[in-house]
């Protein structure tokens, strides 16, 4: 297991004060302020600091001393929060930090001035190292994907610090002039305590291999060095320096024990230094010295029980506790007593460390001693966060990781079941903080419970701490929407609702009660989307993520199709068709991912055409031929000629590709050559005839749609009797089977068979009749002025340009059909003869529009206006 560093002294800041000449009131109030901040009263030790420090009569150098101290109470305020909070509270202090730059900044000959200076700054590295060092210790319990983010983040973190605590050396060590050498010694030890700390901290995340062996090799040589040199300059056994310097032999019996050097790290234990029964022995270097001695039974324990070769776990499991009492009396160091257990954090984490190791090694199906294991355990844990909450982090660490379990020679089935027993514990103190209504921790608490569980292979628990740190989530959302909270607050909450749900999905995605996990994680990225809280890039990606991690197509489809409307709403035409490649003719989405993959690939086509037109050595008929090919090809692909029975996609894909050999929608008749355009009907005819036989379970409306296209492939050929036939066949068949919009769309239908086969007058019944119904049906005043302007009575054209009036009235000014109807006014009182009403109107519309919309009707009507002259 990863060694919870072993730093965490009651001497972090009262000390640090002794060597400074300050009155008995201050010393009082950072006093206070200290006892604050070590119970975890954050705010109360923030408000004491900002009544005090705003005091007129404050000097300098006191106010130095109580802003280290609310650094000290910030660098606790980190290690007691959830990693969400964490790093607002890391970047509150480096704002913090620049406010008070170091002495080498500040010409100062004041010694207690530069004392209490540095000492602040030394405040400010401590923060960044436990901020660091949490980081590191948490990356052995992360997924996979952010454990790599964490390690890097950790080892940069760490770094700084080093550099920092160097300079801070270098500032003691230029202050010559300075006569109070006791207190800079003092100073010193500790800028090299922490120095080697973060070092230790940084070594122990290179590789396991000879380059991690030489570094620890190399800073523990450096802390021998500091070790006698402090001793030689210390003859005096008493003072904050001497008790520096236990700390300081304690953290080289910790190097020695992360060498496996055993013999030299029992040395330094038992020295009569570290002799437990010496009555004059400091209560907090007493439970330091338990700590590491705790600490150095569990290693040589896994080591020894190591080398046993094809040893079974009985064998193993006796060994290790044979070993890891054998040196030292376990149950007396696991007993010891301390008069104030908020000052001694270092030593309940030792002890909850040995819990942990005895954790691992039980016997598999031994409930009773688990049972037990998990009592002892949860009440160690709830122990530390009543008497030191602000180390809750380290003890959640060490509870989560499962390095001991990897270092022993237990087999899977037992490591599963330890990360079982780890679940449960977290799971109970997850419901601890809910129910005490400190939902970040519980939350936090919950999500590492998933992921420890996820371990156990217990799934259904797992899923259901998942859901639990979710749902947490989203109701402190819901109520800071009820509370009309800021929008930026409860968007923080959505994108970590995201990510929570995402995370989970990820790790479930063999089992299905990911697919829940992600349709609500794309649900909340998609109110995030439209709000423009999250990139569009993101979003696809989240949704490329969706469809790639699962095989059920129904499931996938309606992600694919937004995704593509989202790629074709920014001119992605070409990855809008990918993803609509994707999606199957049997998907309940596929007619409408059919209807887009029409829209984009006629945009394509449009584009070329646009493009081909700006120069001139391109014909751009060749253009159109070559695109409408492609998009025929394209349709072609998706229809699978072996498949019995085909959907109401394959009806459609079939009625696009008749579209295109039917020369519809703006696809000029000139593309082809005679012998071509009946070539391409003749093949239409057969596409659609075949389709009808192969879609015996289709929606009356798609049968219906594919006849009316057969019809027109008829009427393009003027085999109007076939036609005919068809029409009254499907109007007998499906009229009983359709709703009354779809009776509506066949009646259109039929108007246009009549008129396109000479009988308008019948058709001009029909139509009139259904405007008796619906005077304002858009569709259906078209279809009348479509009909009237084809004929060359008077009578018939006057009619003709009264409805395409009332159509321009019924639709938005300046709308394509609004366009439309204006443009076919004036082309009809032209084709009346009646040129003088015809270039009013055209002037009116110059007047207001001198574009005239766009410049191909521009040029229309300006040629029509020159012809009339």
């Amino acid at each position: 297991m990863k060694t919870i560093s072993f730093i965490i002294f009651s001497l972090v800041l009262l000390p640090m004060f002794a060597f400074c000449e300050i009155s008995y009131d201050i010393h009082s109030q950072l006093n206070l302020l200290n006892s604050l901040s070590e119970r975890g009263l954050f705010e109360s030790a923030e408000f004491f600091y900002e009544t005090e420090s705003n005091k007129h009569d404050l000097t300098r150098n006191h106010k130095l001393l109580l802003t280290a101290a609310i650094v000290h109470s910030r660098s606790l305020q980190i290690l007691s929060s959830t990693p969400f909070l964490r790093r607002n509270l890391l970047e509150q202090l480096t704002k913090f930090e620049t406010k008070f730059p170091d002495s080498s900044k500040n010409v100062q000959t004041d010694p207690d001035s530069i004392l209490a200076t540095e000492q602040l700054q030394l405040q400010f590295a401590i923060a960044a190292y436990h901020y660091g060092n949490l980081l590191q210790l948490e990356s052995a319990t992360a997924q996979d994907n952010d454990q790599n983010k964490l390690e890097s983040e950790a080892k940069q973190i760490l770094q700084n610090t080093i550099t920092l605590l160097k300079k801070i050396d270098t500032n003691i060590v230029a202050q010559k002039n300075i006569t109070h050498t006791e207190q800079f010694n003092l100073l010193k030890n500790r800028v090299n305590l922490y120095r080697h700390l973060a070092e230790r901290a940084a070594a122990l995340m290179l590789p396991q291999d000879e380059k991690r062996y030489d570094k620890l090799n190399e800073i523990t040589k450096t802390l021998d060095g500091w070790i006698k040199n402090s001793e030689s300059k210390n003859a005096k056994k008493t003072g904050q320096n001497y008790f520096v310097l236990f700390h300081l032999k304690l953290e080289l019996a910790a190097c020695y024990r992360l060498l496996n050097e055993f013999d030299k790290a029992h040395g330094v234990l038992s020295s009569t230094d570290f002799d437990l029964t010496n009555v004059d022995l400091p209560e907090d270097v007493r439970l330091h010295v338990a700590a590491e001695r705790i600490r150095y039974s569990i290693a040589t324990a896994i080591v020894n029980a190591n080398k046993i070769p094809n040893a079974d776990n009985a064998d193993a499991d006796k060994n290790t506790t044979t070993q890891a009492t054998k040196k030292f009396n376990i149950d007396e160091l696991l007993n010891c007593k301390t008069t104030i257990p908020a000052v001694f954090p270092d030593y309940f984490l030792a002890k909850l460390e040995w819990g942990v190791f005895l954790t691992e090694r039980i016997k598999i199906n031994d409930s009773t001693t688990e049972l037990m294991c998990i009592n002892d355990l949860l009440k160690l844990v709830r122990q530390i966060d009543l008497y030191t909450p602000c180390r809750n982090n380290h003890a959640l660490t060490i509870l989560a990781s499962n390095n001991t379990a990897k270092n022993n020679s237990h087999n899977k089935t037992n490591n599963n079941r330890i990360a079982k027993i780890k679940e449960t514990i977290l799971s109970e103190l997850a419901h601890d903080k809910y129910e005490r209504k400190q939902f970040e921790y519980a939350i936090y608490l919950y999500e590492l419970a998933g992921r420890i569980g996820y371990l156990s292979g217990e799934l259904d628990s797992a899923v259901k701490n998942s859901q639990y740190s979710a749902s947490i989530l989203y109701e402190q959302m819901e109520q800071l929407e009820k509370l009309g909270a800021d929008t930026q607050e409860i968007t923080q909450y959505r994108i970590r609702l995201v990510v929570s749900l995402q995370n989970t999905a990820r790790r479930f995605r063999k089992n299905p009660s990911a697919v829940d996990f992600y349709r609500r994680s794309i649900d909340e990225a998609t109110i995030l989307f439209r709000a423009k809280h999250l990139g569009f890039e993101a979003y696809i990606e989240m949704l490329g993520e969706y469809v790639s991690l699962w095989s059920d197509e129904s499931d996938c489809a309606a992600i694919r199709l937004r995704g593509a409307n989202l790629l074709a709403l920014e001119s992605q035409f070409e990855e809008a068709l990918d993803w609509i490649d994707k999606i199957p003719n049997k998907s309940n989405v596929a007619v409408d991912a059919i209807k887009l993959a029409d829209s984009c690939l006629k945009k394509i086509r449009f584009k070329k055409i646009n493009d081909a037109k700006n120069n001139a050595d391109i014909n751009v008929d060749v253009i159109n031929e070559s695109s409408i090919a492609r998009e025929i090809d394209w349709f072609r692909k998706r229809l699978n000629e072996n498949e019995s029975d085909w959907t109401d996609a394959d009806a459609a894909v079939a009625i696009m590709i008749a579209e295109r050999l039917l020369y519809k929608n703006n696809t000029p008749i000139t593309c082809y050559s005679t012998d071509k355009k009946i070539d391409a009907l003749k093949n239409a005819e057969i596409i659609l005839n075949n389709t009808i036989k192969k879609c015996k379970t289709i929606t009356p409306i798609a049968k219906t749609q594919l006849n009316m296209m057969l019809i027109a492939a008829y009427n393009s050929q003027n085999e109007h009797q076939k036609s005919t036939e068809i029409f009254r066949q499907i109007t007998k068949d499906q009229k009983a089977k359709l709703t009354i919009d779809e009776i509506a769309t066949l009646q259109r239908m039929e108007i246009e068979i009549l008129a396109e086969t000479g009988k308008s007058e019948d058709a001009m019944r029909l139509l009139e009749n259904l405007l008796k119904q619906d005077q304002r049906n858009l569709l259906l005043q078209k279809l009348k002025a479509e009909i009237l302007s084809r004929r060359n009575d008077t009578e018939s054209l006057t009619e003709s340009v009264r409805t395409w009036g009332l159509i321009a009235t019924m639709t938005k000014e300046q709308s394509e059909i609004w366009w439309h109807a204006r443009e076919q006014i004036i082309t009809i009182l032209i084709k009346q003869k009646n040129n003088n009403e015809a270039k009013k109107s055209y002037n009116r519309l110059k007047i207001l529009y001198p574009d005239l919309g766009n410049e191909q009707r521009k040029n229309r009507l300006e040629k029509a206006m020159t012809n009339i002259q």
